[in-house]
């Protein structure tokens, strides 16, 4: 009688742990997937970015009009470069 009161209350906490499980299985699997397409890209495109460099490209990008092709096209400045001279200075040395 104790044994199926148990049972009955352990099922909640089985299902939400396997519902965990499938969840996270998922997560990987979708990373996974999202990273062999952007090496195909790479690959097809013959594109000199790392993988990485062009994963933030496309997820700044993401809703944006600009085309992939030309979001993909124009490197990424590096830090320094093309200078804005609207934009204050917070120190003045």
């Amino acid at each position: 009688m104790n044994l199926d009161l148990m049972s009955c209350h352990a099922r909640p906490a089985w299902r939400a742990w396997h519902e965990q499980r499938t969840a996270l299985k998922t997560q990987v699997w979708t990373a996974v997937c999202a990273y062999v397409l952007v090496a195909i890209v790479k690959k097809r495109l013959n594109l000199d970015m790392s993988l990485y460099t062009i994963l933030q490209i496309l997820s700044v990008s993401l809703f944006e009009k600009t085309p992939i092709l030309r979001a993909l096209s124009h490197p990424p400045r590096q830090f320094g470069e093309g200078v804005n001279h609207n934009q204050l200075e917070l120190f003045n040395i």
